[in-house]
């Protein structure tokens, strides 16, 4: 059903301005009119639109239509690099610099 809208009408389908006349499905056509949120509209006046869903916008003068552009295809992640196993720490060789010492070395 064409209705008029006589406030702002937005949804995550669409948004209307008050003052515009668009096409919506009858019971929430209905349901806007009786809210006083819209009037009925038969005929558009002449110069008058009817948007019936979001129009996409064209391209500004001098720019080209945009197109998605697509993500970079995703490789799989690398193994890290073999390296000579490391050894196996133990209470003895924890450590093992010329560090601050520790519980079983005194600073010097």
């Amino acid at each position: 059903m064409k209705i008029k809208m006589m406030t702002l009408y937005a949804s995550a389908e669409r948004s209307v301005q008050a003052g515009e006349i668009a096409l919506f499905p009858n019971e929430e056509a209905e349901a806007l009119i009786e809210g006083g949120y819209a009037v009925p509209v038969d005929v558009p006046a002449d110069g008058e639109q009817v948007r019936t869903r979001p129009v996409p916008q064209p391209p500004k003068a001098g720019q080209e239509p945009k197109t998605p552009a697509k993500a970079p295809a995703k490789t799989p992640a690398k193994a890290p690099a073999k390296t000579a196993k490391d050894p196996v720490q133990t209470p003895d060789n924890a450590g093992g610099g010329e560090g601050q010492g520790g519980p079983d070395k005194p600073a010097e």
